[in-house]
C-alpha cells in the first residue's frame, strides 16, 4: 500500500500496519489519562437518538463500552448537567459525543479551547461553520466547492417569496433546518401543494431553514481520521436506499425502506474514485476542519460532485458509517475510539501535519 505526501512526493508502505502499532502503543498511554465523557443531551438530534434509537445505534453506548474494554479510567456525563464545567475542570481530556447546538457548534469547543483541554475533532470556526449548514454552502460556494443551488429564507418572507425562490430552483426541492443533524428538519418537495403545506407549519421560524435544489444521484460518504503521520483518507461508503433520500428514519433504523452500504463502489472507476476523494479534501480543507470528520456528497448520472455537508462529530456507533469505512481498512472498534482521543492529543501537541494519505495502491507514474 502507498500513499503520497501532496506537497513533497514521499511515498510509503503499509501505513495500516505502522498506525496499528502506533495505536497499541497509544493504548497504554490513555490508560493513564481521565477522561471525560459528554454525552449530549441539548439538542434534539440528540434526544431522538437517546429516546428512540436501539443501543446498537447509539454511538454513545458503543463508545463506554468500549473504554470499558480498553481498562479507561473515565466518567460520563450529560451536557446539560449542573456539574459539566466541575467534571470537564476534573479531568485532562474530554470526549466530546454531542451532536448539534451546544456540542457540535463550536462552544464547547471554545470553552474547551479557552480552560486548555485537549479533546477530539475541529476547533471553534469549522464547528460552528459546519454546523450551520447554511453558512457552510456559503463558504463552499465563495470556495469553488460544487453543492447544491439554494436560497437562503429569511424571517419576513412570505409564501409568494419563498415560491419564488423555489421555482428559481425548479422542483423537486429539499427544505433542510440549518442545525439540524441525521436528516432531521428535513422535508422533500416536489411541487406547489408540498411547498405550502410545509410554508404552512413552518412559516413562524421560516429562517431556520433553506431550500436546496434536490439532486438525484448516488450518496456517498468520505471519511477523514488524523493518524501520527497525517490525514488517513478512508474508503467511499455509498448508501443504497429505495427512499427519495436518505432520511431521519432509517439512520436510526425505524424506516420500511431498504437501506445499504456499498464500500469502495467506485474501485472499478479510479478517476471518479479519486475525484470524490479531491473534492472532500478541497471541502475539509476549506472548513478548516481537523482530526476527524464525514464529508458526505452526491454524484449525480453526468459524475458531477456536489458536497452536502461535512459532519465535525461523525456518528461512531458499532453500526455507523464512519465505523464501517474505519475498519475495513483492518483496524477494530476499540482502536478507532483510541484514534478519536489520538486527535485530540496530536492538536493539543500540535504533533499533526497536513499530509494527505491515500488507502488505495497507487502508482509511481501517477503519483508524479
Amino acid at each position: 500500500m502507498k500513499y503520497i505526501d501532496s506537497k513533497n512526493k514521499i511515498y510509503v508502505e503499509s501505513l495500516t500496519e505502522k498506525e496499528k502499532r502506533y495505536l497499541l502503543n497509544y493504548k497504554e498511554f490513555i490508560k493513564n489519562q481521565s477522561i471525560c465523557l459528554v454525552e449530549g443531551t441539548h439538542s434534539q438530534e440528540n434526544l431522538i437518538y437517546k429516546s428512540q434509537a436501539s443501543d446498537e445505534e447509539r454511538g454513545i453506548t458503543s463508545i463506554e463500552s468500549a473504554f470499558i474494554d480498553l481498562g479507561l479510567n473515565y466518567k460520563k456525563i450529560e451536557s446539560t448537567d449542573n456539574n459539566l464545567q466541575y467534571e470537564i475542570n476534573n479531568h485532562n481530556f474530554v470526549f466530546i459525543y454531542a451532536h448539534g447546538e451546544y456540542g457540535e457548534d463550536g462552544r464547547l469547543q471554545g470553552f474547551l479551547d479557552y480552560i486548555d483541554k485537549p479533546y477530539p475533532g475541529s476547533g471553534v470556526l469549522a464547528s460552528a461553520v459546519c454546523c450551520d449548514k447554511l453558512k457552510f454552502k456559503y463558504l463552499m460556494t465563495g470556495s469553488s466547492v460544487n453543492t447544491p443551488n439554494f436560497y437562503e429564507l429569511n424571517i419576513h418572507d412570505s409564501y409568494s417569496d419563498v415560491h419564488k425562490k423555489a421555482l428559481c430552483l425548479q422542483y423537486p426541492i429539499m427544505a433542510k433546518e440549518r442545525c439540524g443533524g441525521s436528516s432531521l428538519g428535513i422535508t422533500y418537495i416536489s411541487n406547489d401543494e408540498d411547498l405550502h403545506t410545509w410554508y404552512e407549519k413552518n412559516k413562524n421560524e421560516i429562517n431556520k431553514y433553506f431550500l436546496e435544489k434536490f439532486i438525484s444521484g448516488r450518496i456517498i460518504s468520505v471519511g477523514f481520521v488524523q493518524m501520527i503521520e497525517g490525514v488517513l483518507i478512508l474508503p467511499t461508503l455509498e448508501t443504497v436506499t429505495n427512499s427519495n433520500y436518505y432520511d431521519a428514519e432509517l439512520k436510526i433504523g425505524h424506516s420500511h425502506h431498504d437501506v445499504k452500504y456499498i464500500l469502495n463502489s467506485f474501485s472499478s472507476k479510479e478517476y471518479i474514485d479519486r475525484k470524490i476523494k479531491e473534492t472532500a479534501i478541497k471541502a475539509f480543507e476549506h472548513a478548516a476542519c481537523q482530526g476527524v470528520g464525514r464529508v458526505d456528497l452526491i454524484i449525480d448520472d453526468n459524475d458531477d460532485i456536489f458536497i452536502l455537508e461535512i459532519n465535525t462529530i461523525p456518528g461512531i456507533s458499532k453500526n455507523s458509517n464512519f465505523t464501517k469505512m474505519f475498519t475495513s481498512l483492518g483496524f477494530s472498534y476499540n482502536e478507532l475510539v483510541i484514534a478519536f482521543i489520538r486527535t485530540g492529543i496530536l492538536k493539543k501537541e500540535n504533533q499533526g501535519n497536513k499530509h494527505i494519505y491515500f488507502t488505495e495502491e497507487r502508482s509511481e507514474e501517477e503519483c508524479l
